[in-house]
């Protein structure tokens, strides 16, 4: 490839560079807010695709023979967030550029569109119709826009537009391009170094704030050059040209990330970027490597990678394991924006901000003629902080930036200059100016940052505009008429109508509240304003009007007196858009009758035991019925030596009624009094009423003088809603109580509780009693006793063998025998008041009387009414000889405990029966206990031993 070839190809190539400088700048230009927030980028790609570039014109060899505009589309594109928005324009086919989407939902249509196989690839346009492609471009715009969007376009040509008239007129065209509302988009206009171009591109690009560059450059690698330049002129500060030479980032303080694009000629594997701090570690890339290849057909091979890294304090060095030369430039992403505000003072001095409202966010602002006024402007990060300086980088940020205000009254155009701003010395960009000449009007005040490039020969680079602020300068008043208020007499309850007061003066709507200096006026006088209570906000107008009102509550202390008053009222008002109206008074007379009359104190005489009563008279001076409460409080200061014998209650006269004293945690008893005017004693303003305080003595009660206290004071809630107090209520009356008590008889006193005591005791006796009577009964379970009595019958061969098959007639037999009434009756007869003692137990027991029967029907059964018949019968077994008994072991009433078999033998024998394991025939009775499975057999010649016929009965228990 020849030296023009390279040229040329460098200088397409820095089309990509050129979008990368404008996509880092544009949030700001567009958004020019407070934090320069926006992150959504719109970016149109205008691509000349005519014959000319890929061919020899006049001589001159071909623009872009290796299609290196495609090239650096694709390795941008790969630079750029799936939100961020960009399409591709060529000009001999505009209509076919896709609508603006976020590359997240288009980025595979544009690869298609800039396939090396595709349509824009083939250079094979007829004509360079710039118009045509700027239609389009500007169509698009308006399509994609919305607020805070920031644009840019890029155009890339070799040449003149053609035919003539698609020469763009730049003021008509810079028109067409911006959206309705928004600011211009960005043009910045690449051009061929030799290569005449259309005059009125240079100018458009020039009008919209871009930058037309020459493209030059002696190999491929050193399209990154122009880029670099490209890129400080749309910033205005810190693009970075890397090299093997020169391979280290300088430190970006506030940056959000650094993007980086490497590029390098030649074949081989994908480019692999290694990043390392000052201190020789190794930093992480915050994105994956992002590589790519470009060769057309059998021109030269271009290898890139794009990576994004976070900045660090001390820069970060690159290396890129590759031996031919290699080009990367660094483009920090600052999303800066500016932030503008007003306040009253000089800059030298902290001076209350020049605007207030509900909200805290208004486009007016006020001042008062000849107030001194100080406009600040900070450049700002992505968060809204202050932007920091870099003084240890290439360039400072503050040697290349630069701020102007200007300051213009209604529609004068002589108030249109800008003058420059002056740098707050710091670590921040910051720039203020102040002013003290502002006539009488409304002012707009305009500012603006400019971040100019130092050596670009440009005045200004990356431009941040704040909104504009609008300030009122004029002279504000307020007044209240009449000059004073009278409210006359007021007495506790009193609801007077309210009084107009007019608000006069020259001043916008704003907000007001009442204060009112309460030294020496009693908390039971409240005042409003149109019903809204004292220190509450409430909007007032010039002109307007209001009524002040007065209420006294129904409590307001015990002191007996009439006052005349004339409290300080004022009316402060808020401040609104800048104004300060300060504060007017409102003077008021008021004559308030306090008189209140009650008992100086109380004092009863009684005997333990018995009850007295006692009479509270009150009278009170009052408009209305006033409630009041009466109530006896409970605390160890109130009654330090009354006794618990001694109990006080009210009443109110005549009769008890309900309880309207509410809320007080402490108070053993109180009454609500209303005090109605119209009651005794009317005519003096002075109604009254009678409490009645009964007291009730026990016949314990200590002998002597008891104390105790007895207030009157305010209710927690009143008639209508509750008094209204302007701080602590007035403390209550409070009324000492005197009784003398007169002790009763010893007998009188511990009497009654020594015979409650005595029957408590028997009742628990009697219940012990009844408890040990259950507690000892020991009774049988008639399920168990049936089945441990199985009948025997001889089998084949004359031996006795047991017949289980009368098991359920043997259970109801034993069921019949033994009802539940009849075993009650037999527990009543072992007398258990007896075994009820403690060492005593019950044990039931019955006789039974078993016959040579293998069924039940001879068998009889019979209860034993005896407490412990076994002991009786160990005792005098003659009691029960011949007899075969069983008795319970355990059990309660609840669940019957197993029997116990036992019988006395008489010769040996038992009734007919005689134990299998038993030979002598003493004639003396003596009882037997049976093991389990015991047998008792008939007598029998083993002749008469038929099959089947009763042998006997076998004892299971």
């Amino acid at each position: 490839m020849n030296h023009t070839s390279s040229s040329c190809s460098a200088a397409l190539a820095a089309l990509a560079w050129v979008g990368v400088a404008a996509l880092a700048s544009a949030p700001a230009l567009a958004q020019g807010s407070a934090s320069g927030s926006t992150r959504i980028v719109q970016a149109v790609f205008v691509i000349d695709d005519s014959a000319s570039m890929s061919a020899t014109v006049q001589g001159q060899p071909a623009a872009d023979p290796d299609r290196l505009a495609v090239f650096a589309v694709r390795s941008l594109i790969s630079m750029l967030d799936d939100v961020d928005e960009a399409t591709v324009v060529r000009l001999n086919a505009p209509d076919e550029a896709p609508a603006l989407r976020p590359l997240g939902q288009t980025r595979r249509r544009l690869e298609e569109i800039l396939s090396l196989s595709g349509a824009l690839a083939r250079y094979d346009g007829e004509l360079t119709p710039c118009r045509d492609g700027l239609d389009r471009t500007a169509d698009l715009l308006a399509e994609g826009w919305r607020p805070g969007a920031a644009q840019i376009v890029v155009l890339l040509t070799d040449g003149r537009c053609n035919p003539g008239d698609q020469a763009p007129d730049a003021e008509a065209m810079l028109e067409r391009l911006t959206p309705s509302d928004a600011e211009p988009p960005q043009l910045y206009l690449l051009r061929f170094a030799g290569r005449a171009v259309t005059p009125s591109l240079g100018a458009l690009a020039a009008a919209s704030g871009g930058q037309t560059i020459d493209i030059r450059g002696d190999e491929p690698t050193g399209i990154v050059e122009p880029f670099a330049d490209a890129l400080t002129r749309a910033q205005g500060f810190e693009a970075e040209l890397l090299t093997p030479a020169r391979p280290t980032l300088a430190a970006h303080p506030g940056a959000e990330r650094v993007r980086l694009l490497v590029v390098a000629e030649g074949d081989g594997p994908p480019l692999t970027p290694t990043l390392a701090d000052a201190r020789g570690a190794a930093v992480r890339p915050t994105s994956p490597p992002r590589t790519g290849m470009h060769r057309y057909e059998r021109g030269a091979t271009y290898r890139y990678v794009a990576v994004d890294v976070a900045p660090t304090a001390s820069g970060i060095t690159l290396h890129v394991d590759d031996e031919r030369q290699w080009r990367a430039v660094a483009v920090p992403e600052y999303r800066l924006g500016a932030h503008l505000t007003l306040r009253r003072g000089h800059c030298s001095e902290s001076g209350a901000p020049a605007t207030t409202d509900d909200v805290g966010v208004t486009s007016t602002r006020s001042v008062e003629t000849g107030s001194t006024v100080c406009a600040d402007l900070m450049v700002v990060d992505d968060d809204g902080r202050p932007l920091l300086d870099a003084p240890q980088s290439s360039r400072s940020l503050a040697e290349s930036t630069s701020a102007e205000i200007r300051f213009r009254h209604g529609g004068d155009p002589g108030t249109d200059a800008w003058t420059p701003m002056s740098r707050v010395p710091g670590d921040t960009l910051r720039f203020v100016a102040e002013t003290a000449r502002l006539a009488k009007g409304r002012w707009t005040i305009e500012a603006r940052a400019a971040l100019g490039a130092r050596g670009s020969g440009s005045s200004s680079g990356l431009l941040l505009k704040p909104p504009p602020l609008s300030l009122d300068v004029s002279s504000y008043e307020a007044r209240i008429e009449p000059a004073r208020l009278d409210f006359g007499v007021l007495r506790p309850g009193a609801r007077p109508p309210g009084r107009t007061v007019h608000i006069a003066g020259n001043f916008p709507q704003t907000h007001a509240r009442l204060e009112v200096d309460r030294h020496g006026l009693s908390s039971c006088v409240t005042f409003a304003v149109d019903a809204v209570p004292e220190g509450e906000s409430f909007p007032v107008h010039a002109g307007g009007q209001k009524s002040l009102e007065v209420r006294v509550a129904g409590w307001c202390g015990a002191a007996t007196r009439r006052l005349e008053l004339t409290p300080t009222l004022r009316l402060v008002f808020a401040g609104t858009a800048g104004i300060e109206l300060g504060a007017v008074s409102l003077p008021v007379t008021l004559d308030l009758d306090l008189r209140l009359e009650a008992p100086s104190s109380l004092e009863a005489s009684l005997r333990a035991g018995e009850s007295a009563d006692l009479d509270v008279p009150l009278r009170v001076a009052t408009d209305g019925i006033v409630d009041l409460a009466l109530w006896l409080p409970d605390d160890r200061r109130a009654r330090p030596d009354w006794p618990a014998a001694l109990t006080a209650s009210l009443q109110p006269s005549p009769g008890p009624s309900p309880n309207d004293f509410n809320g007080r945690a402490e108070v053993v008893d109180s009454i609500g009094l209303a005090l109605d005017p119209e009651s005794n004693d009317a005519a003096a303003g002075r109604p009254s009423v009678v409490a009645h305080l009964q007291l009730d003595s026990g016949a314990c009660c200590p002998g002597g003088m008891h104390r105790r206290i007895l207030v009157l004071g305010a209710t927690d809630s009143g008639r209508n809603g509750g008094d209204v107090y302007g701080g602590p209520p007035p403390p209550p009356l409070e009324i000492p109580l005197i009784v003398h008590v007169e002790p009763a008889g010893t007998w009188a006193c511990r009497g009654p509780l020594v015979l409650r005591g005595t029957l408590l005791l028997l009742g628990l006796l009697v219940v012990l009693y009844a408890w040990s009577m259950v507690r000892n009964t020991q009774l049988l379970s008639r399920a168990a006793l049936a089945d441990a009595l199985v009948p025997l019958r001889w089998d084949r061969w004359g031996e006795a063998e047991a017949d289980r098959r009368q098991g359920d007639a043997m259970r109801d037999f034993v069921r019949r025998a033994m009802p539940w009434h009849r075993r009650l009756v037999t527990w009543l007869k072992a007398n258990p008041f007896v075994f009820g003692l403690p060492g005593r137990s019950y044990r039931e027991t019955v006789h039974l009387r078993l016959e040579p029967e293998t069924s039940p029907q001879r068998t009889s059964l019979r209860l034993v009414d005896s407490a412990d018949w076994p002991s009786i019968l160990d005792a005098d077994p003659a009691l029960g000889a011949g007899s075969l008994y069983a008795s319970a072991q355990g059990g309660s009433i609840v669940a019957g405990g197993p029997p116990e078999l036992y019988g006395v033998l008489r010769h040996g024998r038992i009734d007919r029966l005689s134990p299998l394991d038993v030979y002598d025939d003493d004639e003396r009775p003596r009882v037997r206990r049976f093991r389990r499975r015991a047998r008792l057999l008939f007598d029998l010649d083993p002749r008469e031993r038929d099959e089947g016929r009763a042998a006997g009965w076998q004892l299971d228990a």
